[in-house]
């Protein structure tokens, strides 16, 4: 997914600037036409937003997922992820990439145009860096997904009109007022689980949600004849774990087979928490003293008291367990912990 998503983002800006190079030295005002293509952002990123469900329903009908017995192949996992990232990210990087040669023209003028287009590039790699700190790091645990993509919609229309408001022409002010009202009327129309109805739609009832740096989970609540069933930890499309009779014994069988074929054992070691099934089992045994719980996802481990209610208890408020939001095979390396 990762590779599918750099991918496209740097084809699209690549795209986009090979684009616009064929006009931003022709034309008359090349700083109003990068604050057009600018203020083009916002609505895009908004629009994507709003019509994420009904991309959903267009991918899974042209890329129907194989059941059963089957499993996806690589070449259908690269092929969805791929179609995921041009939905999301080709538009408004194509904009991205088309606003850096007018932006260009306009800056590097006189003459002393390699000092000109240094400055420019230390700005944009720089901005660059900023960007991915404040909405990887601080916009998407404090904000969550959806209003990070809103956040970055009304900073970049802000920008746009910023600089269309500096210009003596008219047409990129009427610009950057179509601009602010598409991103406002679109936010206050698009309800507030969008993004959420369109990653959790594997049927059952969602109650709790929590997103930041590493993942969004969440769990939902499965129901069988109008009755609560058991309950299931998601990740955005994939069911991780949950409490049900066929899961809670197969994951416990982890926890018990470990603990048998040890003498005694008194420290373990869990890697990737999930529902918690593993972890109860582990500390059903009395010989055991202390549990370390090792996961890449905080969020994940912020859930385990929603599923403590089908169990009876959370294996995470046990004084005998330590948390650790970290890579396992890290873990292991940068402690010297031994466990039995």
């Amino acid at each position: 997914s990762f590779a599918a998503l750099l991918a496209v983002y740097l084809g699209a800006v690549a795209a986009g600037s090979w684009w616009a190079r064929r006009w931003a030295d022709r034309v008359h005002d090349p700083l109003a036409w990068a604050t057009v293509l600018t203020l083009l952002i916002g609505p895009v990123i908004v629009a994507t937003l709003a019509g994420a469900n009904v991309w959903r329903d267009l991918e899974r009908a042209w890329l129907p997922r194989p059941e059963g017995v089957l499993r996806a192949s690589l070449f259908y996992e690269t092929l969805n992820a791929s179609l995921h990232a041009i939905y999301l990210q080709a538009a408004p990087c194509f904009l991205m990439g088309a606003v850096f040669p007018p932006l260009a023209a306009a800056s590097v003028r006189g003459g002393r145009p390699g000092r000109q287009t240094g400055r420019l590039y230390a700005v944009n790699t720089a901005a660059g860096v900023f960007g991915a700190i404040v909405a990887g790091f601080v916009w998407l645990p404090a904000l969550g997904e959806q209003y990070a993509f809103a956040a970055l919609a009304v900073m970049v229309v802000a920008c746009g009109g910023a600089l269309a408001l500096s210009h003596a022409a008219a047409w990129p002010c009427w610009t950057a007022l179509a601009a602010v009202s598409c991103v406002a009327l679109a936010l206050f129309a698009l309800p507030a689980d969008a993004l959420q109805r369109a990653h959790f739609r594997g049927g059952g009832h969602l109650i709790a949600l929590q997103e930041g740096t590493a993942t969004s989970a969440a769990v939902a609540q499965r129901f069988r004849f109008g009755l609560p069933h058991y309950r299931e930890l998601l990740t955005p499309g994939v069911s991780m774990s949950d409490t049900s009779l066929g899961a809670r014994r197969y994951m416990g069988l982890l926890g018990q087979l470990a603990a048998f074929f040890s003498a005694r054992p008194e420290r373990a070691l869990l890697i990737c928490y999930g529902a918690g099934n593993t972890a109860d089992a582990l500390l059903s045994h009395p010989d055991l003293s202390r549990l370390d719980v090792v996961d890449l996802a905080p969020e994940v481990l912020a859930l385990s008291s929603q599923f403590a209610a089908e169990r009876g208890r959370d294996p995470l408020r046990d004084p005998r367990t330590r948390v650790f939001a970290d890579d396992g095979r890290h873990h292991l390396v940068a402690r010297a912990t031994s466990y039995d």
